[in-house]
């Protein structure tokens, strides 16, 4: 496997720390109120319509100084609300944001009459939605540079976008990317038959086995996704707040799609071109670490920038000790590409 070695990385992690993780755990809510939130405020959304004329919410940050633009792409069952603190952290390095709700979650249009389950027809519905958001959103704009941060099922769909439009971006970052979903007690080819036959049966739109609708009584004792009590609480009260962005497990449908997604990444590692980074969680429930090691190591201008061993799945949502060394050396990536 290829490993990351960034020039000057410390001195470069000391020197950008400060602006990617501008505000710390520490008075975490009152910094959120009086500096994150304010600034997120400043967003313009708008929408534009995704394959069968699904609209899709967007939000952007416009930069008129930009050193360039980052595309966030998010995660299964996310929405943009759920990264202000992320969209701060970047904007404050000089880069206009942009980013978007995928279809069937967040602020975006649904696809199946039950709001809560993942659900897509094809997962290259995903790819070609990011590709018009890019086209006629972002580009609408002339950027210096044109870079991808993403996370989870984001990384997945990247990853896919990556190797259709090689050309689109300067440098890809992938955290925690879906490159291999867990399907125990199945194998992955056992699971695949499973949520195809209950699709043939008409159960596609339903949740796969194990899966469930949104639990709002979840606390963060029992979550799987951050170690930092504050941002998890910040994350948990938006969809408190919001029962309309609530999403539950996946549907029959959806795993299907990913699996069948996630193969065609892993077999066409070796023809993804683009210089990229990846971040893993050794602590992730959601995605399987080793498919991103497999990944990057098939991958020509892929490497593993950070493996963080006490990291859960949403590393960009860590602890200050994670999230300083991942939007340090993120940073440090991009400027150099």
């Amino acid at each position: 496997m290829k490993t990351m070695i960034l020039m000057t990385a410390a001195l470069g992690a000391l020197m950008i720390s400060g602006q990617a993780m501008a505000i710390s755990e520490q008075n975490y809510a009152q910094d959120m109120a009086s500096e994150v939130m304010p600034f997120y405020a400043t967003g313009v959304t708008g929408t534009f319509n995704g394959v069968d004329n699904i609209p899709l919410s967007y939000i952007k940050f416009e930069n008129p100084n930009e050193i360039g633009a980052i595309v966030i792409v998010n995660g299964r069952t996310e929405t943009y609300d759920f990264y202000a603190e992320p969209i701060y952290d970047l904007a404050q390095a000089g880069y206009s944001i942009y980013t978007y709700d995928h279809r069937g979650q967040g602020h975006s249009g649904r696809l199946i009459p039950d709001s809560e389950p993942s659900y897509v027809k094809n997962f290259d519905d995903y790819v070609t939605d990011m590709k018009t958001f890019v086209d006629t959103i972002v580009n609408a704009k002339a950027h210096k540079k044109l870079y991808v941060f993403s996370h989870s099922m984001g990384g997945a769909i990247s990853a896919l976008y990556g190797l259709k439009y090689p050309t689109d971006f300067n440098a890809y970052v992938l955290s925690s990317p879906m490159f291999g979903i867990p399907t125990q007690p199945y194998s992955t080819f056992e699971a695949h038959a499973i949520v195809d036959w209950n699709i043939l049966i008409g159960q596609g739109a339903s949740y796969a086995k194990g899966q469930t609708p949104y639990d709002p009584t979840e606390t963060f004792a029992n979550n799987i996704l951050t170690t930092s009590e504050p941002r998890w609480d910040t994350r948990h009260a938006i969809l408190i707040a919001n029962p309309s962005l609530q999403m539950g497990g996946a549907s029959n449908k959806w795993v299907s799609e990913a699996l069948s997604a996630t193969s065609t990444i892993q077999s066409k590692a070796s023809s993804f071109t683009p210089k990229a980074i990846v971040f893993q969680a050794g602590q992730d429930k959601v995605v399987v670490p080793a498919a991103e090691t497999q990944f990057c190591s098939a991958a020509p201008s892929c490497s593993l920038a950070g493996s963080y061993p006490n990291g859960y799945h949403e590393l960009i949502r860590e602890q200050d000790y994670i999230r300083s060394d991942l939007y340090a050396k993120a940073l440090q990536f991009f400027s150099e590409n």
